[in-house]
């Protein structure tokens, strides 16, 4: 079968059921479906490799519902009667795809979508003649920052420009990037969706950025705001595992939510 023949959906949503790691869905999916309701078993595969993808945002028409595929690439959509459904899957690094599928009613509907890798480029600041340091602390950032590897930069320059007055305000346009407040304390999420939390019940809750200063991680849920934007020489951002430099893929194993790393200037 051809790309061009694969199925791809979207959907409006009564009642969502997230497909989640160890989670057996696929046989309450056909009890929901034998009950009179309509469900959608979907797979989101990469479609150069036909690798699954998780992080995929599928959003459905006409609501603020979305569900997230997960690490299987997989997603479950009920809904109350027959629907002819619209929706639209986003991951950073892919086209966006927005297609419509037919979900009959008391009926288990199984298809797959394929993403097509594309360039994404992260908000990168680029100022010309820009003076570059000569600490060796800092020798890897300005490396990464003059070949654009992988990730987006705020240099010293753009902090100044930007006058911030604290350092989650340098993030808040950033492409990939959330600022969220938790308890008066602002915290990085991953724009990418959410990741689920197990315990006596599954929650589903932000997908909380790894954080780094002068190339050391910190501890989960660190406050950017403990460091200030005159105390920092630049910042690089990565979205995801697959964007970031191998020297900072294995420092954390956990980097599906992204990395913030923050460097502080070397004359202070």
């Amino acid at each position: 079968m051809g790309h061009a023949q694969r199925h791809s959906a979207v959907c409006a949503l009564v009642a969502l059921v997230i497909a989640v790691p160890g989670t057996v869905l696929f046989p309450q999916a056909r009890q929901t479906a034998s009950a009179g309701r309509a469900v959608l078993l979907g797979k989101v595969l990469d479609d150069a490799s036909d690798l699954p993808l998780d992080g995929v945002s599928v959003e459905i028409a006409g609501t603020r519902a979305s569900v997230v595929t997960d690490t299987r690439g997989d997603f479950v959509v009920s809904v109350g009667r027959e629907e002819l459904l619209t929706l639209t899957l986003r991951r950073i690094g892919y086209r966006e795809l927005t297609q419509l599928v037919h979900v009959p009613a008391g009926d288990t509907t199984r298809i797959s979508f394929f993403l097509t890798p594309a360039a994404t480029t992260l908000d990168t600041v680029s100022v010309v003649a820009e003076a570059v340091s000569r600490s060796p602390r800092l020798a890897g950032f300005e490396r990464r920052r003059q070949q654009h590897i992988g990730g987006a930069f705020i240099t010293r320059v753009e902090i100044e420009r930007r006058n911030a007055i604290a350092t989650s305000q340098l993030l808040l346009n950033m492409i990939g990037v959330r600022v969220i407040d938790s308890a008066g304390v602002k915290l990085l999420a991953s724009a990418r969706g959410y990741k689920v939390v197990f315990g006596r019940t599954s929650e589903i809750a932000p997908c909380i950025m790894a954080v780094g200063v002068d190339g050391q991680i910190k501890e989960w849920g660190y406050p950017v705001d403990d460091i200030t934007p005159n105390d920092i020489y630049g910042l690089e951002v990565y979205s995801g595992p697959s964007t970031m430099p191998r020297e900072f893929a294995t420092l954390r194993p956990d980097g599906y939510c992204g990395l913030v790393m923050i460097w502080t200037r070397a004359d202070r």
